[in-house]
């Protein structure tokens, strides 16, 4: 009787393991479609900002206004995104200055219009999802979320990024790749270059 009690117990916490594995292993995963015509501020903003815009001809419908800000001096500052073949071109933002009088003062970040480069991604999901599992198990403070992860869906979208974006360099090399991370924690990102499988940056979520 204690045997059979022994090995009744035992398959439980077998099934048990194999459950939770199931579970973390069933990790959905969504691709994202961005959209460059999604409105980000409020009509009034988008309003304000597309005028200063038009008066110095930028109409351009690749560019997403995601933040207008008036400063305490008067002056209109707008942030946009930067899109070409609809895939969002990541950290190359450009934002328009503006007086208090409305007059053009300058602009920051470069303007891109067009690339040397399609709109073909070949990584699959399954792929991204491999090697976001894979990355997370080797990160200590990561693999702590791993099962928090699994009860919700793993975002993937496809980007245009600059590689030397975050190297302080003016020159451009842009590659196509994927924004990966958990549907509900933006603060947990992955950047895998399309061409090489290859992981550029990842960011654990852990700020110190």
């Amino acid at each position: 009787m204690k045997s059979q009690l022994i090995s009744f117990l035992t398959l439980i916490f077998v099934l048990t393991i194999c459950s939770s594995c199931k579970k973390q292993n069933s990790l959905c995963v969504k691709t994202i479609d961005a959209n460059p015509q999604e409105v980000l501020v409020t009509v009034d903003k988008l309003i304000l900002a597309k005028q200063l815009l038009a008066s110095i001809n930028i109409t351009n419908p690749n560019i997403q206004v995601h933040r207008m800000v008036t400063s305490s001096y008067g002056s209109y500052h707008v942030h946009c995104h930067q899109y070409v073949n609809g895939i969002n071109l990541y950290l190359s933002d450009v934002a328009f200055h503006f007086t208090s009088k409305d007059e053009f003062d300058y602009m920051s970040g470069t303007l891109i219009n067009q690339l040397n480069l399609d709109d073909n991604f070949q990584m699959s999901e399954k792929e991204l999802k491999k090697i976001f599992k894979s990355t997370v198990n080797d990160d200590k403070f990561a693999k702590e979320r791993l099962n928090a992860f699994s009860k919700n869906c793993l975002t993937v979208e496809p980007i245009y990024y600059d590689l030397n974006a975050m190297k302080g360099e003016n020159s451009l090399d842009i590659v196509k790749a994927w924004k990966v991370g958990p549907k509900k924690n933006s603060s947990i990102k992955m950047i895998i270059q399309d061409s090489n499988a290859e992981v550029i940056s990842f960011h654990n979520g852990v700020i110190f």
